[in-house]
């Protein structure tokens, strides 16, 4: 049986955790979505503090045709 020796700093930090490599690397993309999660999530709390939202809508038509008529004046109008 080999063995791994473990440097004295890892425990002085907090030890050392070993986990299979598919874990980690599934660890690491949860990292990355929650990171572009808090990015959007920030951004749009900036916009509403700014006031840029629309609503409460009387239907879910009148909020469908405000995204809408938003998108057209941002994006330009589908051909």
């Amino acid at each position: 049986m080999k063995a791994i020796q473990i440097p004295k700093e890892y425990a002085k930090e907090g030890g050392l955790v070993v986990i299979p490599k598919k874990e980690y690397e599934r660890l690491l993309e949860l990292k990355e979505f929650y990171s572009e999660l808090d990015r959007d999530l920030d951004k749009a709390i900036s916009s509403y503090q700014k006031g840029e939202y629309s609503g409460p809508f009387a239907s879910a038509e009148e909020g469908q045709t405000i995204v809408r008529e938003k998108g057209k004046k941002k994006y330009g109008a589908k051909k």
